[in-house]
């Protein structure tokens, strides 16, 4: 990628303009899809960008394309926002923990307690 390093990028991922990165992996390849909506930095009321990027399972970067200007180029900030956010998600775990409608519903110790005590 050709802004994936670049300092704009990382700053729309401090400014935590990138939003929630969504995946998909489609059963006949080893492709993963990874997409986002990115809020533009200069214009906040607009619509976001959504700028989406196909991966290998080793973290190459097959295509990208954004529907920004730049990203018709398929080298944007908004990509490279979007490289980054995975990038961290991966480096912090984020990536194994299941969400919460992933699991079972759970009582707490507490309401157990109290259903055994009446």
């Amino acid at each position: 990628m050709k802004n994936y390093k670049a300092l704009d990028s990382y700053k729309l991922l401090e400014s935590l303009w990138v939003q929630t990165v969504r995946h998909m992996i489609p059963d006949d390849t080893t492709l993963t899809v990874l997409r986002a909506d990115v809020t533009t930095s200069f214009r906040v009321n607009e619509p976001p960008h959504h700028p989406w990027a196909t991966v290998t399972q080793r973290g190459d970067v097959v295509a990208a394309h954004c529907d920004c200007k730049a990203g018709l180029g398929e080298s944007c900030s908004h990509i490279g926002g979007l490289l980054y956010k995975v990038e961290m998600i991966v480096r912090v775990g984020g990536a194994r923990d299941p969400a919460c409608t992933d699991v079972l519903m759970e009582r707490g110790e507490h309401e157990r307690e109290k259903q055994s005590a009446a």
